[in-house]
C-alpha cells in the first residue's frame, strides 16, 4: 500500500484467497467493514498506528492468519473482527482498548490465552465464544459485568483472573466450560468468591495465593 493512502473502503479486498500478508501504512486512518474476509492465504497483518478501531467482520473467516500487530491507540475492537481466525494464537490487545463487540474473537479455535486491559470497560457476547484452545485469561479493573456466552465452548479454560470491580456473572458466560477444571482468581472480590462457591468453582483471593497454590501441587 502506498504512503499517503488514508481510507479502505468496505470489502476492497474481501476473498482475496492469494493475499498473505498485509503492512498498512501510517497514513491510514480508517477501514471499512469485512475489508481482509475470506482471505483464507492471509498469515500476516501489521496496522498504521493511526488506525482507532478495527471494523466489523474485518478479518472474518481468514483462516490462516497467525501474526497480528495492532494499533498503539486502538480503542475498539468490532463486531466479528477476528471471527472464525482459526489458526490465530496469540494477540496482543493494546492497553488503550475500550471496548470489544460481541464475537470478536468467537470461533479462534487456536488462541491458547489473553489478557483483556484495564482500560477495556464495555465488553460485548460471546467474545471467546468458541475459543475451544484458550487456557489462561485476566480480565482488566474496569469490567464489571461478564456477558452472556462469553466462555461460550472454551472447554480447556484453566486459569481466570477477574477484575476486583466484577458484579455480575450472566448465566451463560461459562456454558460449555468445565468448571471443575477452572481456578479463579478474585483479587479479593467477594461477589466472585461466592459466585465461585455456589458453582463448586476453585478460587484464590490473590495472585500470591493461586502462585502458592500452584508451588504446592507441584510439590506434590
Amino acid at each position: 500500500f502506498n504512503s499517503g493512502l488514508e481510507f479502505i473502503d468496505s470489502h476492497a479486498f474481501g476473498n482475496c484467497r492469494n493475499l498473505k500478508s498485509v503492512d498498512l501504512p501510517n497514513s491510514l486512518v480508517r477501514l471499512g467493514g469485512s475489508v481482509f474476509a475470506y482471505n483464507t492465504s492471509l498469515c500476516s497483518v501489521k496496522f498504521s498506528n493511526s488506525i482507532k478501531s478495527i471494523p466489523i467482520d474485518t478479518f472474518n473467516r481468514c483462516i490462516s492468519l497467525t501474526n497480528v500487530i495492532l494499533p498503539n491507540e486502538l480503542t475498539t475492537i468490532k463486531e466479528r473482527a477476528f471471527y472464525t481466525c482459526s489458526s490465530l494464537k496469540e494477540i496482543n490487545i493494546p492497553k488503550t482498548v475500550f471496548a470489544i463487540d460481541n464475537n470478536a474473537f468467537a470461533d479462534c479455535r487456536s488462541l491458547e490465552d489473553i489478557q483483556i486491559p484495564d482500560k477495556t470497560k464495555i465488553l460485548g457476547a460471546g467474545v471467546f465464544d468458541g475459543c475451544i484452545s484458550l487456557r489462561s485469561v485476566k480480565i482488566g479493573c474496569s469490567v464489571n459485568e461478564l456477558p452472556p456466552e462469553f466462555f461460550y465452548g472454551c472447554k480447556d479454560l484453566r486459569s481466570l483472573i477477574l477484575s476486583e470491580n466484577l458484579k455480575k456473572i450472566h448465566h451463560s458466560s461459562f456454558s460449555g466450560v468445565d468448571l471443575t477444571m477452572l481456578r479463579i482468581t478474585c483479587n479479593n472480590n467477594e461477589f466472585v468468591k461466592s459466585w465461585a462457591r455456589d458453582n463448586h468453582v476453585k478460587c484464590n483471593s490473590t495472585i500470591n495465593e493461586f502462585l502458592n497454590t500452584l508451588e504446592s501441587i507441584s510439590e506434590k
